[in-house]
């Protein structure tokens, strides 16, 4: 028994032993790496973005924790380059922005390091940037011009064509018709330009701007192009469907029956045939209520024109240059009207809206056997004032004598003051630019 006690007692003292010598290998290995110190990385670059832009571009980043960082360094070109940038850090989130400039033109693959004081560095953040310069700008076309517009009112509209992926806007300088310069702004989003008062036949230089993405930093603007134009003028007729009666206070469109209405002398066909407008000025019985001259009525072409000529065709058959059928009369033209003023209240003075187009009188060829040939033709009236094409939307035709002879009665209309009017056909100049 004491043998094994004692042989216990000495396996107890060596087992002791191994066990403290194994524990004290493991005290040592952990010291080794306790003395070479722990790895630390800072927090990284977070939320990165890149910002294009001529020869530079910009890259911001957040720094949304970690209050030791007080640097950070950017590689590009495989690390060959680099900028170094000093941090200051807040109690809160953090913006970080670096501006690169003298770049190269091409895509570059940025890496951002974070490090703090003890010179740790953060794992790599990184990001893809392009810098833009002169061989992108060599790339743009200005926006294409689908057509150019001459306008009624002088001025020129230019119609743009599609636009390509980054175009923004259009730079358009042109010299207006007292030689100012002028310079008109369109985003991409107007489809036409207006140019206000341009003196034709010239030209204009246009330019347009582009920016490569909605984050760039830059744009840029496609060399300027001189795009020369010259105006040509042709005549054409007016459609005359879209005429209507204009009622205005003072005016007399009143027609003698259901068949004489007004609206005869724009669906008629050309000519002396055909059913005619037949005011009914003439119908009317009491002296009182007779309709002196002169008296007018408006139509209203529907749109505003250049209008160069008017030709009247009279009622035919025995009625030419006789009866009631227009001798003397006015071609008045306004761009608008008042629809409250009546001549009639200003001894039928119109206001200041209407301009007088033409004063017209039918004249008979001396010979009578011309008269229904000459008649047929219709009788032409040029509405140019001073050589001037006028704008004009609504007309009105104010009658002053037809060929009645003085039969009447009645102290003031002496004769019946009714007129007949077969149809009229209106012509307009229309500009038409070739560029």
């Amino acid at each position: 028994m004491n043998n094994k006690r004692l042989i216990n007692t000495i396996l107890g003292v060596i087992f002791a032993l191994l066990a403290f010598s194994a524990c004290d290998g493991m005290t040592d290995n952990y010291k080794q790496y306790v003395e070479s110190g722990e790895k630390v990385y800072p927090a990284k670059a977070n939320f990165v973005q890149a910002f294009s832009g001529k020869n530079r571009i910009r890259l911001q980043w957040l720094i949304t924790s970690d209050p030791s960082i007080t640097s950070a360094v950017i590689y590009w070109n495989n690390k060959r380059d680099s900028k170094n940038i000093t941090v200051n850090r807040t109690s809160g989130v953090d913006t970080v922005s670096v501006m690169l400039d003298n770049m190269p033109e091409q895509t570059y693959n940025f890496e951002i390091y974070s490090t703090d004081a003890d010179g740790n560095k953060s794992v790599a953040a990184q990001i893809i940037g392009t810098v833009y310069g002169d061989k992108y700008r060599n790339t743009l076309l200005n926006r294409a011009i689908q057509k150019i517009e001459a306008t009624d009112d002088g001025d020129l509209n230019i119609v743009w064509g599609s636009a390509e992926t980054g175009n923004i806007s259009q730079t358009v300088i042109y010299t207006d018709n007292k030689g100012n310069k002028q310079t008109v702004e369109a985003t991409v989003n107007n489809s036409e330009t207006l140019l206000e008062a341009p003196d034709f036949d010239k030209s204009f230089i246009m330019a347009t701007v582009f920016m490569p993405d909605s984050f760039a930093l830059d744009t840029f603007m496609v060399t300027a192009q001189t795009v020369s134009f010259t105006v040509q003028e042709t005549s054409a007729e007016i459609d005359r469907s879209k005429f209507s009666v204009k009622d205005l206070p003072g005016d007399h469109s009143e027609n003698n029956n259901a068949t004489n209405s007004l609206d005869r002398i724009w669906t008629n066909d050309y000519g002396t045939a055909g059913t005619p407008f037949i005011s009914k000025a003439w119908a009317l019985t009491a002296c009182d209520d007779l309709v002196p001259f002169p008296y007018w009525f408006t139509i209203d072409m529907g749109a505003a024109y250049n209008i160069s000529e008017l030709t009247l065709y009279q009622r035919g058959g025995a009625d030419l240059y006789k009866n009631s059928n227009l001798k003397l009369f006015e071609i008045w033209g306004a761009a608008e009207v008042d629809e409250n003023y009546n001549p009639n209240e200003h001894n039928n003075v119109f206001d200041d809206n209407w301009i007088l187009l033409s004063q017209c009188e039918i004249v008979p060829p001396t010979d009578a056997g011309t008269w229904a040939a000459v008649a047929a033709e219709g009788h032409t009236y040029d509405l140019r004032v001073n050589g001037q094409l006028q704008n004009i939307r609504y007309l009105r035709i104010k009658a002053i004598d037809n060929w009645q002879p003085l039969t009447g009665t009645c102290p003031t209309v002496k004769k019946r003051t009714y007129i007949n009017i077969a149809a009229i056909k209106l012509i307009a100049v229309q500009r038409i630019v070739i560029f």
